[in-house]
């Protein structure tokens, strides 16, 4: 269970591309007038940036979870259904007691709660 990342760490990981990406965009921004485009956040470049990056299901899990509560509903609706359907398939492969099983209680507690708040399960 030790070599599982917590979910504070992941969303901590992933907060470590937003300014990586913002300083990107006021660069474009200055040099060309490039801006934002609709739906374009800064949680999707972490996740592409980290997707790779985990192995375990529990960790692909809160990855994707995270994703979409840092969203906060302002992701586009095919990223949302692309991470939901990748969250449900996850579970479903595995359970979501085996997967919550592997956790904290604390974290499994907050994953659960996040989850449902997602509407997943």
């Amino acid at each position: 269970m030790s070599a599982i990342l917590s979910y504070k760490e992941i969303m901590q990981r992933m907060f470590y591309y937003y300014p990586i990406y913002c300083r990107t965009k006021i660069r474009k921004n200055k040099k060309s007038g490039f801006s934002w485009v609709e739906g374009e956040l800064e949680v999707g470049y972490a996740l592409n940036e980290m997707g790779e990056s985990f192995v375990t299901p529990v960790e692909k899990l809160m990855l994707q979870t995270a994703g979409l509560v840092l969203s906060a509903g302002r992701e586009p609706k095919v990223a949302f259904d692309f991470s939901v359907d990748h969250i449900k398939g996850i579970i479903e492969v595995h359970g979501l007691a085996s997967l919550m099983s592997q956790l904290s209680e604390q974290d499994a507690v907050q994953v659960e709660s996040d989850l449902k708040l997602l509407d997943i399960i």
